[in-house]
């Protein structure tokens, strides 16, 4: 499905300049009750062709000839057992990406990956379509055809396949909402019949089963990894026993384990190993008091404590639920009276007449009895056992006869039996909402085990086995209420699911859309801090997400969730607005449950909107829309999430303009431009403007084959000129290039850059300092210089070099976060500028901050500020940035200059900090104005038509590192030579302009036409100075003898 319209670009507050990719693709730019009817057919007279019988079809093997060319490139069968378990990114990038380009060759279409950051290899693939290899008649169609995808992928996400097991199958009817139907297939991983934790690999397909998507959060390259383990599991025992002593001062006992597994070890921000372990369960608890119960991971090799997870989630939430029940999102409390509604799914025992359950509305029925009979209830049914800790549990004998008896529980409606009827009516309502969504969905169908009236207040929890809810008191009401279970309940999904409950707020947020999206309602747990307090939490809040580097950055596992719950929430809102109350009901119940059967993802990252967008997509390509893709992507950007951009246009091989000392132009830019939506280009527009002034517009001229070309004209040197592409469709799509312009733009110098200053950091400490400025409360100083790490968004190498300046380079002992509080510095050495007429700082970035209202990372310049990060919005780069910054007004014509970068942090969030490299302070000289001086350049050879050299940049004088641009030059082999004489003398086809004792240069081949070369005569230049450049010209051996020509020569 194509967009629906343009979307406004999104600009940088400070203009960057930075270097194009390759290819650039981008975007034309309420709290009701839900009552619980049916939005889709009965299955039984659904038109499924996944619920049909079917034998496998022997065409499967056809899919086998899209995995032949895969695992070639990846240089590995798959199964082959490695002799190591450990994996690093790096040496699986290069293998994904050719063979992410084998695979879009193969299946003629445009996949895309999201890499593991550990392994290197795939944990997303998504994008395009494969064809299937049969059509799919049966859900075991379905599994083969998912066995043959995992398989045909291998070397995008190198998972062997004998390490994975079917593990379910779910259709899921999106067709419904708009979409188009599809099924999932999940796998799970074991190795030798032990379990790899969280390890899943799903598939998605649609109904004809073409494959959509790979997602897997399983380990790759170990189906030979050794399971036998050396430590006994008493020891194993006895060592998590003993860590919990050590942390709770209690002594627990072991509820679960000592069980084998395969434990995923992130050794590094680019490392994962595969340990065999023992994990055991332990858990201490008493009457009154929180429990406290951990799962501990032991390494079955060595005894070592590899890891510790919690296996309490407390509540946070809220909501309501009934028998005599309390409705609404209110907890029992006198504004909110009890009311009489229908006990689904409970269980009816006649004694001798047997049990029966009653349906979903409350009905039960003993075939073929003679009545009267005695009938016991309790809260105890398919989907809830509810037991009451204070005391015994609610039940109620009473006899029927004959048909159309009533009977009602908890007549006199006692607090301590509306908890319990509470809780046995919303489990069951979660149960029920989910199979009204998908009535394929058997997630939510198990009894669940729910203790109210725990002798404690103010909380509720989940423990890996129960729900659990505490009586009233302490300004609270009892917490067996709507929302609070829906909550609970949650949790317990996400572990049935495979989301599971994350520290960075994953479990926390995703049990809160439970509940919101169960009641409709944006405020979770009403007034669960007494009559009239209102939520605990809110699908409204503005906590911006912090980005994949740190998405639990809030420091509290309620309030890191809450980015996830309120993105949900916005979805909705965004649905509702564009297609009513009723649709976005469906549409967003129906993304988030089919998300929860289709993906494992555990942590709430930037990748999740890709997925609901890949759910809701109906053709094949998201690349250029979906059904619901404006309130989806808007709903997920208002919560600070960076949106998802189509690949509605495309522009490639834009030209990036080098630095030059001419001034006569025009300055020639090139591009590919091209509608993947079939659309026709109507506007392609170069926009440059010079030294800051107003951009200007030229129209681009078609050169047919998606080719485009326009010209800045020449410019008075010094000047700096910036400039972007601009353009759009017949459909009102647009796109700018770079992305983000006129924020981000690309640019030029004309003139001769003369450089005052310069360090990369390689050699020899050059006078920088550091230090806190004493005037916080935290007077650490984190400023370092080293290689940087890659913790906490820091990058993982220097710029160029090894060496960089930065705040916390994450060595040991260090995770590469500036702390709280504080306020410290790096000032350069002494810069004379006293020559210099529009002096500029220029330097490469990697700077991750806080939007600037809390912290400030700022850049001075003899105590004048001329740089600090956006008030709004944070800043985090994730690759290297070119900055310059005009320091003129501060810098020209000043003997002691030095320059300062800060940073101030509050007590919130905390990020990477600054990390700087090649260091530099220049100004722009006049082309002709103390620069070189072209001669020997008569007609015929020695021309600029045939090589013609001119000088682009210098770093200080003859006798330092210069930069030389040759223009129009062969790609064949030259030299750079130089002497004190200028002489005029035939030479080859041109002529020789340079005598006396010659230098020379090692060879040069240039890589274009216009190329720039460095050459070092530090320490061999004399006075005066003359340049030329000698080169292979085999093209003109005919016209006149020789086989090499030379340029003008550069005099100084």
């Amino acid at each position: 499905m194509g967009h629906s319209g343009p979307r406004a670009s999104h600009k940088r507050a400070n203009p960057v300049w930075i270097r194009p990719a390759l290819i650039e693709q981008g975007a034309s730019p309420d709290t009701r009750f839900r009552r619980f009817t049916p939005r889709s057919p009965h299955p039984s007279t659904m038109k499924n062709p996944l619920l049909t019988s079917g034998s496998a079809n022997p065409a499967c093997l056809l899919l086998l000839t899209l995995a032949a060319p895969l695992a070639l490139s990846a240089g590995l069968a798959s199964g082959s057992p490695q002799t190591s378990e450990a994996f690093r990114a790096e040496p699986a990038l290069a293998t994904v990406t050719s063979s992410l380009a084998a695979w879009n060759q193969t299946t003629q279409s445009h996949w895309r990956v999201s890499h593991d950051p550990q392994t290197g290899y795939a944990q997303f693939i998504y994008g395009g379509n494969a064809p299937a290899a049969f059509a799919p008649s049966g859900d075991s169609d379905f599994e083969q055809l998912g066995r043959l995808a995992l398989e045909s992928t291998f070397a995008l996400h190198g998972i062997e396949s004998g390490t994975l097991v079917e593990d379910r199958f779910t259709y899921l009817p999106l067709g419904l909402i708009g979409s188009s139907d599809k099924a999932t297939c999940r796998f799970r991983q074991e190795v030798g019949g032990v379990p790899v934790l969280g390890g899943y690999l799903n598939t998605l397909f649609d109904t004809e089963g073409r494959l959509l998507s790979v997602q897997s959060t399983a380990m790759p390259s170990i189906a030979g990894m050794e399971t036998s383990p050396s430590l006994q599991s008493t020891r194993a025992r006895t060592i998590a026993l003993e860590a919990f002593e050590s942390e709770v001062g209690l002594a627990g006992e072991v509820t679960g384990g000592p069980d084998l597994a395969i434990y995923q070890l992130v050794t590094g921000l680019k490392s994962r190993e595969a340990r065999l372990v023992w994990t055991v369960d332990v858990r201490w608890h008493m009457d009154g008091l929180v429990p406290e119960a951990f799962r501990y991971q032991i390494d079955a090799q060595d005894g070592t404590l590899l890891s510790r997870e919690t296996l309490i989630h407390h509540f946070d939430v809220g909501g309501t639920i009934s028998s005599m029940v309390t409705t609404g999102n209110l907890p029992d409390q006198g504004n909110n009276p009890e009311q009489s509604r229908p006990l689904a799914h409970a269980f009816v025992n006649g004694g001798a007449a047997g049990t029966v359950v009653t349906d979903e509305n409350g009905n039960f029925n003993f075939p073929g009895v003679t009545g009267p009979i005695n009938v016991t209830l309790r809260y105890r049914g398919d989907f809830a056992n509810v037991i009451n800790s204070a005391g015994g549990d609610y039940s109620l004998v009473q006899s029927v006869n004959g048909t159309g008896n009533n009977i009602l529980l908890n007549p006199s409606s006692t607090a301590t039996v509306t908890s319990q009827a509470n809780s046995f009516r919303e489990i069951g309502q979660l149960r029920d909402w989910v199979r009204q969504v998908n009535p394929t969905d058997i997630a939510a169908d198990f009894q669940a085990i729910s203790n109210v009236n725990i002798g404690n207040t103010c909380n509720a929890f989940y423990d890996g086995v129960s729900v659990n809810f505490y009586s009233a008191g302490g300004g609270c009401p009892n917490t067996s209420y709507s929302g609070v279970i829906a909550h609970e309940m949650g949790h317990w999904l996400n572990t049935r699911y495979g989301t599971g409950n994350g520290s960075d707020g994953m479990g926390e947020g995703n049990a809160d859309v439970f509940a919101m999206y169960l009641y409709n309602t944006a405020e979770m747990g009403e007034d669960f801090l007494g009559v009239g307090t209102g939520g605990l939490r809110t699908g409204h809040n503005n906590l911006s997400f912090c980005g994949d580097a740190s998405p639990g950055c809030y420091g509290a596992v309620h309030t890191d969730g809450q980015p996830w719950m309120g993105a949900t929430w916005k979805v909705y809102e965004e649905l509702v607005l564009a297609h009513g109350a009723a649709t976005a009901d469906s549409v967003s119940d129906a993304l988030f449950l089919g998300w929860m059967n289709s993906y494992n993802q555990t942590q709430i990252k930037s990748v999740i909107e890709t997925q609901w967008l890949t759910l809701d997509d109906n053709n094949g390509n998201i690349g250029d829309g979906t059904p619901h893709y404006t309130a989806i992507d808007t709903g997920f950007r208002r919560q600070g999430f960076p949106g998802v951009d189509l690949a509605l246009i495309q522009i490639a091989g834009v030209t990036d303009l080098p630095d030059t000392t001419n001034e006569a132009g025009p300055y020639t830019v090139n591009a590919t431009i091209s509608s993947l939506v079939g659309s026709n280009i109507t506007t392609a527009d170069l926009k440059y403007r010079v030294s800051g002034g107003p951009f200007v517009t030229v129209p681009m001229s078609f050169l047919g084959g998606n080719q485009y070309s326009a010209g800045i004209p020449g410019q008075v040197s010094p000047a700096t000129v910036s400039y972007y592409l601009d353009v759009s469709d017949a459909l009102g799509n647009t796109l700018t290039s770079p992305s983000g312009a006129p924020g981000t733009t690309l640019g030029f110098h004309v003139g001769i850059v003369q450089v005052l200053f310069s360090d990369d950091f390689e050699g020899a400490e050059l006078g920088w300092t550091h230090a806190s400025f004493l005037d916080t409360s935290n007077v650490q100083d984190d400023w370092q210089r080293g290689a940087p790490n890659g913790l906490s968004g820091d990058p993982t190498s220097a710029a160029s070099g090894t060496t960089v300046w930065a705040n916390d380079l994450g060595a040991t002992g260090w995770n590469g976060e500036y702390q709280h509080e504080v306020h410290s510095y790096l000032r350069s050495p002494v810069i004379n500028c006293s020559s210099a007429i529009g002096t500029t700082l220029r330097f490469k970035r990697w700077l991750t901050v806080e939007e600037g209202i809390f912290d400030q990372a700022r850049i001075m310049v003899n105590g004048t500020q001329v740089w600090t990060n956006p008030l709004n919005g944070h800043l985090q780069d994730s690759g290297w940035v070119d900055q310059e910054v005009d320091i003129s007004s501060v810098a020209d014509g000043v003997t002691l200059v030095q320059i300062e970068f800060s940073l101030q942090s509050d007590v919130g969030l905390a990020f990477g900090g600054w990390t700087i490299d090649d260091f530099e302070v220049l100004f722009i000289a006049p082309s002709g104005g103390g620069g070189p001086t072209a001669y020997c350049n008569p007609p015929g050879g020695n021309s600029v038509s045939a090589a013609g050299l001119t000088l682009s940049h210098i770093s200080g004088s003859p006798g330092g590192v210069l930069t030389l641009q040759v223009d129009n030059a062969p790609l064949q082999p030259g030299i750079l030579f130089f002497g004190v004489n200028q002489i005029d003398q035939p030479f080859g086809c041109g002529r020789r302009c340079v005598g006396g004792t010659i230098v020379r240069s090692s060879v040069f081949v240039p890589a274009a036409n216009s190329t720039q070369l460095v050459f070092d005569t530090t320490g061999t230049a004399g006075s005066p100075f003359n340049i030329q450049y000698w080169y292979r010209d085999p093209a003109n051996n005919g016209a006149c003898g020789n086989s090499f020509n030379l340029s003008n020569g550069l005099g100084y």
